[in-house]
């Protein structure tokens, strides 16, 4: 390729963008109504889905915690009773106090509905 060309295509107006669309080349204009309307979309949609994201991260740690939690409480048997149960109450209040705080902090004003699958215990809705 030349380097003319791509100085041609630098010319052109910036604000328009070419999309390759069935192998046709089509001009989209970036002041159009519509598309700064899907661009304002897209930004919503990614906003919820990062939320989404961290939810589920935030879930899969609670998860991960609890069972060493249970883990933990296995021990009973074979260890100083009082001890762990210690143990295991301390670790479920540092679990609360941390995650199903950041859980909340999450969901401040938005509608819980909308991020139930992301965090929900109930199998009806986990993953």
């Amino acid at each position: 390729m030349s380097n003319r060309g791509f100085r041609d295509r630098r010319r052109k107006d910036q604000s328009s963008t070419n999309v390759n669309i069935g192998g046709k080349k089509n001009l989209i204009d970036e002041n159009s109504p519509v598309v700064q309307e899907f661009r304002k979309y897209a930004i919503i949609m990614n906003t919820k889905q990062d939320k989404y994201e961290r939810l589920v991260k935030i879930s899969r740690d609670i998860t991960i915690e609890s069972k060493r939690v249970i883990f933990l409480l296995h021990t009973l048997l074979r260890s100083d009773t009082q001890k762990v149960l210690e143990e295991a109450e301390s670790r479920l209040n540092i679990l609360m106090q941390t995650h199903f705080k950041s859980i909340k902090a999450e969901l401040v004003g938005e509608d819980l509905y909308q991020y139930i699958r992301a965090f929900s215990a109930d199998k009806e809705y986990s993953e």
